[in-house]
């Protein structure tokens, strides 16, 4: 498998066996990397949930190659050494490796309470075939009509997230005059409270203005001591963020 995440270090590549597709959401396809020094869920200690197991969906970054001689070579000895060895392992240990297959094609992500509209696609499901032809009208009409359409549509998580498209990025009227809706999501994304971080579908929470700030800070201390132009621009992005 090749993947910018895995960095220039394994010249973004790592042997990666595939487990199957997952049975809750049918648009994703797992693989374990096999270049682990540890290889989780073969130790006393260890259970499927400390694997590093890719979840590729259709048309991502990740892209498969076959172990062909002149892509294997291509890899570091190391993981090469590694696959091998942990390869090894599953083949003595099979039964423990098809109980720790199902296990992962069996997951669901865990419910989430308040979860956040945008990133709740998998916790309530894909949308039917009502709600793609609302989607469908909503995008096919004229900027001038969105509103009138936002307002016919009938699935309520669909009106939200068509709404929440009309104050983002049709909307003329200043911050303080925003949907009701919208600017309770905004008041969230500046607020400081833990309470109010908006969660996403793996449990993490959305980038919000205080990280903004905080990293905006870092970079400034960092990278921009003798760039006079550069730190013109971070002061504006900074009086920006503080201004939205």
């Amino acid at each position: 498998m090749i993947s910018t995440s895995f960095g220039s270090r394994v010249n973004y590549m790592a042997p990666v066996i595939h487990l199957g597709q997952s049975l809750p959401y049918k648009n994703q396809s797992l693989w374990l990397r096999l270049d682990s020094e540890v290889m989780p869920g073969f130790g006393d200690a260890l259970n499927s949930g400390d694997a590093h197991v890719i979840r590729k969906r259709p048309g991502d970054g990740l892209i498969i190659l076959p172990a062909l001689e002149r892509f294997w070579n291509r890899m570091l000895a190391s993981s090469k050494q590694l696959s091998d060895e942990n390869l090894k392992k599953i083949r003595s240990q099979w039964e423990r490796f098809f109980e720790f297959i199902q296990s992962h094609l069996e997951y669901k992500y865990p419910y989430i309470p308040d979860l956040d509209p945008d990133a709740a696609l998998y916790q309530d499901g894909f949308f039917s075939g009502k709600e793609k032809k609302e989607c469908e009208l909503f995008h096919k009409t004229g900027n001038d009509q969105k509103l009138l359409i936002a307002d016919q549509i009938q699935s309520p998580r669909i009106k939200v997230l068509a709404n929440r498209i009309l104050d983002r990025n049709f909307s003329i009227d200043p911050l303080q005059e925003k949907s009701r809706d919208y600017q309770s999501h905004l008041d969230r994304l500046r607020s400081f409270s833990e309470e109010d971080k908006i969660k996403g579908y793996r449990g993490d929470t959305k980038y919000d203005r205080h990280q903004a700030l905080e990293e905006l800070k870092e970079l400034e201390n960092t990278l921009l001591k003798s760039d006079p132009g550069k730190k013109k621009m971070m002061t504006w992005l900074n009086d920006y963020i503080k201004a939205f």
